[in-house]
């Protein structure tokens, strides 16, 4: 004899599936690495090209016929172009940041540092005008890196980063290294000490916090996702 649903069981079970069908929502595809990469190229190039244009350094058209300040903006944004790569990539469970990807960002912090570093070495007495000199270069510095930041955290978030505070930390360096270039064409100081601590000093901050946004993102989705269940 075959046992019949009771009305009650079979009302849940009808309820559930209404429930469920009415949730259903097709997932949106995560756009090709391309298209995420020209997002990146396009929002550097941008920012960098707005800055030359509003806020340029003085004498900016000589020094980028100079080979060695062309040199380092190209080192730069082989950098910042290597980062967001790396960035967006982490955006799907098969591009999560792994050693190699350690690796590669390290050789791009290091020459955004190296740049920096390479800078003409002020005289001890000079030394102590570095942190007046750059009260205003540091809050810049951030400023401009935000908004890559957020670009790339975007394009993060319309993934589904298995490790989403290593993506965001790449993310953030990515930003960073834009907001240094983006400083290049707009600071005329090009002492080592100052671009040392009131530029690319800036990626520790910038990588730090975008970590820590795209895993509160990250937690938010999965708590919104557990709602939904």
């Amino acid at each position: 004899m075959v046992a019949r649903a009771r009305p009650d069981a079979a009302g849940a079970y009808d309820r559930t599936v209404a429930r469920l069908a009415r949730d259903l929502a097709a997932v949106r595809p995560v756009a090709p690495l391309r298209r995420r990469v020209a997002v990146w190229v396009a929002t550097a190039a941008l920012l960098g090209g707005a800055v030359a244009v509003a806020t340029p350094r003085p004498g900016l058209g000589t020094a980028l016929a100079t080979p060695a300040f062309a040199g380092e903006l190209l080192l730069l944004a082989l950098a910042a172009l290597g980062l967001g790569i790396l960035a967006v990539r982490a955006g799907v469970p098969e591009g999560a940041p792994r050693a190699g990807a350690g690796l590669l960002a390290a050789v791009a912090v290091a020459v955004v540092v190296g740049l920096a570093a390479a800078g003409p070495r002020a005289g001890a007495g000079a030394l102590g005008g570095v942190l007046p000199a750059g009260a205003g270069c540091g809050p810049m510095t951030l400023g401009l890196a935000a908004v890559p930041a957020a670009v790339l955290l975007r394009v993060l978030g319309r993934g589904f980063p298995v490790a989403p505070a290593a993506s965001g930390a790449l993310a953030g360096l990515a930003a960073g290294t834009a907001g240094v270039l983006a400083m290049r064409l707009h600071c005329p100081l090009d002492g080592a000490a100052h671009q040392l601590v009131w530029h690319a000093a800036a990626l520790v901050p910038v990588a730090a916090l975008a970590a820590a946004a795209a895993r509160a993102l990250a937690v938010g989705r999965a708590a919104d996702a557990r709602d939904q269940v």
